[in-house]
């Protein structure tokens, strides 16, 4: 590998590695939002506990659709009852257990404290592989309870929090409310074998109901959406403004530990339609945030959905519209992302908290409705496409914060694509991701040859012009126009493009895309969870145990990155054997070079006695860099030692190819060398072709530059020394 290449790879790995550390560790988070635009989060003051440990309340911040009221006491006239004379119970909707007989893809457990979801686990997706004499291994849980131990609190989704009445800047707190929970109805639905069960509460006030809660949980048989519908009925001659918060879906757990990080999120659509993705924040920016809250500025844009989810999974929350002509939810007054426990490090706490508004407010002895489908599963193309729902919703948004800025979809897609024919026609996905950087690096093999050939060009060109540029510098040493005239002019007469040296660097520039499309494919595609490779590597989304250690340590200095080790992981470390090895190619390559460069030197010295080369402290530095380089790389290839197996599998087989491509692109070209086809032939130009555009441009722009030259005075024009008038006055005395 010669000097530019090497520093090219410095560059780009450092540029590279300062991103990821910046984006990481340094990234600010997104601005709060406008005053006045996020509620008001304080934690209401308690003197007596709860039923699920909190404490009770003497005030409450009094909250409407769009703004904070003032803070109002909430007396025993204003309350909710649910079910005073039972303990919270749970009921089952649907099945986890793969099986024929078995037509539900989920299980949803309802508890009656906040009429809240406690659990929601997917059928189709286990938590991990089988262990040894496991037939099947637990469900995957989609959605689970989190547990704040500091304030003995649990928390669950799509808990209601609170009843708002606002013509009276009234809260009643619903987070201890037991509600009411009838049978589970076993044959619901339009099919009639849905699951469904009804929860309900009352609120008083001065002793009298004004408001009967009814919230109804449906789930039908193959069916990714779990449906809830809202009953919210008048039982006073009053009318009312009112709204119910309530909490999102929350427990989603890290994929990995090191590379995925739950983030919260909502589709926005806009007066003409279009729906596109609003910013998607994670727990650390959650966190730093005022109260730990982020609202989702809709602007003149409404909500469509929002969605919380990790690199695989996604709980997406669309409410459906009352008119279907508005394309929205006109009573889904406001959403804001929020984490739940009061800690700075915190798993699967990110949520968002939704207003619902009726339009208008409740009239007199009148009932609202209001219907939520709440997708369940995987972040799957291919499961999004046979939903027609989630077609005409653009569900597929909730993938893009898992993408990347480097790459585009389409090439992310076609990585997909190509994984899965490859997949299906060898049937493991270990060998179909080797396969598929073969034949990514055959593909682009010729922009991998021609990005080489073009560096060892100006490697070359450059070493040969070397003296004659150095001699036109001493020249026109205090003239640059000139120089850089004669300079342009040696080009052209040694038959050298310019242009060269800027594009000689673009085909490895336009491989960078397909490359970040594979690995981003690798990393977040949920087809490959779970799959097995050979032998001891039985999952290629998690890390290879080859040896499982009784507890972890940590590395100091690079923990950070690193992560803790608690295991022997075996792939990493081969990675940082192949860098080594990599790096000590690259340097014989050089030394290979050098060496044959001052052969060719002797062979063509004269006897007249050479000047002496100037020193290059560059080149010296560069050196002691590509040693240190030794060094450092095993460094780097340890960062990745918590990386799931299938991405240490493709850097791995991706670093072998090249350096085999490598070998085989230098030997090719030391053949082209020999033959005399690498340096360029100086070509007589014919007199009577017409120039070419670009020869043509560039002759304009020397010609401008000459006569703004002479126009200044240079170029051998009169001086303004010797102009008449011009010259320099004598300053006179100030007194």
């Amino acid at each position: 590998m010669d000097e530019q290449t090497k520093r090219l790879f410095l560059a780009s790995g450092l540029c590279l590695a300062v991103l990821l550390i910046w984006t990481r560790f340094f990234m600010p988070p997104p601005p709060p939002p406008e005053e006045g635009g996020t509620p008001a989060t304080t934690a209401s003051s308690r003197t007596t506990p709860l039923a699920d440990g909190r404490p009770d309340a003497t005030t409450q911040n009094a909250r409407d659709g769009s703004d904070n009221g003032p803070a109002t006491l909430i007396g025993p006239n204003t309350y909710a009852e649910g079910d005073v004379d039972a303990a919270p119970v749970t009921a089952l909707l649907g099945s986890d257990v793969p099986s024929e007989d078995n037509p539900f893809l989920m299980q949803v457990d309802v508890t009656s404290l906040q009429a809240a979801v406690r659990k929601i686990t997917l059928t189709q997706h286990r938590a991990r592989v089988a262990k040894k004499d496991e037939e099947t291994p637990p469900p995957y849980e989609l959605l689970r309870p989190i547990a704040d131990v500091r304030d003995n609190v649990t928390h669950h989704s799509f808990a209601v929090q609170s009843l708002n009445l606002l013509d009276a800047k009234k809260e009643v707190d619903l987070r201890d409310l037991n509600w009411r929970m009838g049978e589970v109805v076993r044959d619901a639905g339009a099919d009639g074998n849905a699951h469904q069960v009804a929860l309900s509460a009352t609120v008083f006030d001065d002793g009298m109901p004004v408001i009967e809660l009814t919230r109804t949980f449906t789930l039908p048989p193959q069916s990714r959406q779990l449906l809830v519908e809202w009953e919210v009925k008048s039982v006073t001659p009053k009318a009312m403004k009112l709204a119910i918060v309530e909490d999102g879906p929350m427990g989603f757990e890290q994929a990995d530990s090191r590379f995925d990080q739950p983030r919260v999120m909502t589709a926005l659509v806009d007066a003409d339609g279009d729906i596109d993705l609003s910013p998607a924040y994670i727990r650390s920016e959650l966190y730093k945030a005022e109260n730990h809250r982020m609202r989702f500025i809709e602007g003149d844009d409404r909500i469509l959905w929002s969605a919380v989810g990790n690199k695989y999974f996604t709980c997406i929350v669309y409410p459906v519209p009352s008119k279907a002509e508005t394309g929205y939810a006109d009573y889904l007054g406001r959403v804001v992302a929020k984490s739940q426990l009061p800690v700075a490090e915190a798993d699967g706490d990110v949520t968002f908290e939704q207003w619902i508004v009726p339009p208008g407010g409740l009239a007199a002895r009148q009932t609202f409705n209001a219907k939520f489908e709440i997708y369940c599963g995987a972040k799957r193309d291919k499961v999004f496409e046979a939903m027609p729902t989630a077609m005409a919703r653009n569900y597929a948004l909730v993938k893009a914060p898992d993408g990347s800025a480097c790459t585009f979809d389409a090439l992310a897609a076609l990585m997909r694509w190509l994984l899965a024919k490859v997949h299906g026609f060898l049937g493991n996905y270990g060998i179909a991701i080797i396969v598929l950087v073969i034949i990514v690096r055959t593909i682009l093999h010729p922009v991998t040859k021609k990005s080489q050939l073009n560096m060892l060009k100006m490697q070359k060109n450059s070493k040969r012009l070397q003296p004659k540029i150095k001699a036109l510098q001493k020249q026109y040493k205090n003239d640059k126009q000139k120089l850089q005239e004669e300079t342009m002019k040696l080009y052209r007469e040694e038959g050298i493009n310019p242009a060269s040296t800027v594009l000689g660097c673009l085909p490895m520039l336009l491989q960078t895309p397909v490359w970040i499309a594979l690995y981003t494919t690798l990393n977040t595609d949920v087809s490959i969870r779970h799959q097995p490779f050979f032998g001891y590597i039985r999952d290629l989304s998690s890390p290879d145990v080859l040896v499982d250690f009784a507890g972890s340590f940590t590395i100091p200095l690079i923990g950070a990155v690193m992560g803790p080790i608690s295991a022997l992981h075996l792939l990493p470390i081969l990675m940082s054997i192949v860098m080594i090895m990599q790096m000590k190619l690259s340097q014989k390559m050089a030394a290979a070079n050098k060496e044959k460069e001052e052969a060719d030197k002797k062979a063509n010295q004269t006897e007249e006695p050479a000047e002496p080369e100037e020193e290059n402290p560059m080149a010296e530095a560069m050196e002691k860099n590509q040693k240190m380089m030794i060094y450092i790389m095993p460094v780097f290839g340890l960062m990745f030692y918590n990386m799931p197996s299938g991405l240490c599998l493709y850097i791995l087989s991706n670093s072998l190819l090249g350096m085999g491509e490598l070998q085989y692109i230098r030997k090719q070209l030391r053949e082209m060398e020999e033959r005399g086809e690498l340096m360029p032939k100086k070509k007589q130009r014919d007199p009577n072709k017409p120039k070419g555009k670009i020869a043509m441009f560039l002759e304009e722009a020397q010609k401008r530059a000459e006569e703004a030259r002479k126009a200044q005075g240079g170029g051998g024009g009169i001086s303004a020394k010797h102009m008449p008038g011009k010259q320099k006055r004598k300053k006179k005395p100030r007194f």
